[in-house]
């Protein structure tokens, strides 16, 4: 019984570590390393809006969806605190935006708002809500 035990602690142990060793968001798993930096001059888009950075300025267009009670994106949900309504057509751009960083996850900070994208494949972002925004463009 001891063995039994110690055995199944010392695989839960080591699942545990594995599972460390990644970052997840909503079902996707990376373990990609990212820098503040290799976000400058880069477009992701999805079919509801593209995002663009640069420094310490971001761009971001579209459309909100017309229907924002179960917001799916977490730039649906900082465009309506922004003031933005369902339908809406956006073209916002952004100054002072701050990007950090923690293994996989890209934290932006703008207008005292906070989201997080995971880089899920070398060309893919994750959004906390597990919405993908994909390449767009490289300048």
């Amino acid at each position: 019984m001891k063995k039994y035990l110690f055995s199944t602690t010392l695989i839960l142990l080591f699942s545990l570590i594995l599972a460390g060793c990644s970052e997840e968001t909503n079902g996707y798993q990376s373990d990609l390393k990212v820098e503040a930096k290799d976000l400058h001059g880069y477009s992701f888009a999805n079919n509801e809006y593209q995002i663009y950075l640069n420094d310490h300025h971001m761009l971001i267009t579209g459309r909100l969806p017309y229907s924002i009670e179960n917001s799916e994106s977490i730039l649906t949900d900082f465009l309506i605190d922004q003031g933005k309504k369902g339908g809406d057509t956006v073209f916002e751009e952004y100054d002072d935006v701050k990007i950090t960083t923690k293994n996989n996850i890209y934290t932006i900070l703008i207008e005292g708002f906070s989201m997080e994208f995971m880089k899920f494949k070398e060309h893919i972002l994750v959004d906390e809500y597990g919405m993908e925004y994909i390449l767009n463009q490289v300048e």
